[in-house]
């Protein structure tokens, strides 16, 4: 932030609504959905990346209830960590577990 001279007030840097408005505002409104839908999928699977960690630190700890309840949550958002886990060796603690089996199988 800094002083303006000329205004009684503070110059603020863009605030993230700015951003987007002036990335958004010469789109249709087809654009501007698609735009919407690729920015969402994109928060969604951040999501999952972050919970599938989550749960690779709860199968490095042996907390199998927990490891395989937020691998759960995980697929639930981003069905592609169900491939990830099968040779993830951060879950070899709990591998063995049918109910991990059975989340692996779908």
């Amino acid at each position: 932030m800094k002083k303006n001279k000329d205004f009684d007030c503070v110059e603020m840097k863009r605030s993230g609504a700015e951003k987007v408005y002036e990335h958004t505002r010469n789109m249709t409104l087809l654009e501007e959905l698609s735009y919407w839908q690729q920015q969402t999928e994109k928060l969604r699977q951040r999501q999952a990346i972050a919970t599938y960690n989550q749960a690779r630190n709860y199968g490095l700890q042996r907390q199998v209830e927990l490891a395989i309840a937020t691998l759960k949550q995980a697929i639930d958002l981003y069905p592609e960590c169900r491939e990830m886990a099968k040779t993830d060796a951060d879950f070899d603690r709990v591998r063995s577990d049918d109910r991990f089996q059975a989340l692996l199988k779908g």
